[in-house]
């Protein structure tokens, strides 16, 4: 029984250490539980993809009066876009590319032209402490702005919260994730 056990734990604390498990034991619901991502296709007015212009569009937060209040993402984000698969190993180091072909095998979005931005949850929802910092009072979804910023030059619109998803497994695949259309004005390109 002792050799039972002794292996149990063993295997527990080798899974914990390739895994990269806390040591602490919190836990999580799901794979990338609290990720969000957010896809845009970035296209000319005849509807071309345009591709090697991560550069030049960012994800920027707006309208909200209590930014400097939001537990762990003080301020108002601004994050840069990137290609999906790039967005991904930002955010997830230790995952790898296998981990991200495992779950978007089937995404339409992971060709050039496509840009994602992931976000933690305190980057996507304000979260206000309570006044004795026990927990929290509020959590507050942010506003997002996308913006394209070219020769002094900038075209912006609004980040639709709907299709800003999560990436918790349990909610479905990512290929569920709806890019959203940014058609650049002619004066933009």
């Amino acid at each position: 029984m002792r050799t039972s056990s002794m292996r149990i734990l063993t295997a527990f604390i080798l899974f914990a250490a390739v895994t990269g498990l806390p040591a602490n034991g919190i836990a999580q619901h799901c794979a990338y539980d609290g990720g969000t991502m957010l896809v845009v296709k970035l296209t000319d007015q005849k509807n071309n993809l345009i591709g090697n212009a991560a550069d030049r569009l960012s994800l920027r937060e707006i309208e909200n009066p209590n930014a400097a209040s939001c537990k762990y993402a003080e301020g108002m984000p601004v994050k840069a876009f990137l290609p999906p698969l790039d967005a991904f190993m930002l955010r997830y180091k230790n995952q790898g590319e296998d981990a991200f072909r495992h779950f978007c095998d089937d995404c339409t979005y992971t060709k050039e032209g496509y840009y994602a931005v992931v976000l933690n949850q305190a980057e996507n929802v304000c979260m206000i402490s309570k006044p004795d910092g026990s927990d929290y009072e509020r959590f507050v979804p942010r506003k997002f702005e996308i913006r394209y910023s070219n020769g002094g030059k900038e075209q912006a619109i609004k980040a639709p919260s709907e299709r800003i998803y999560s990436m918790c497994l349990g909610t479905g695949d990512w290929s569920r994730f709806e890019p959203v259309e940014f058609k650049l004005n002619q004066a933009m390109r």
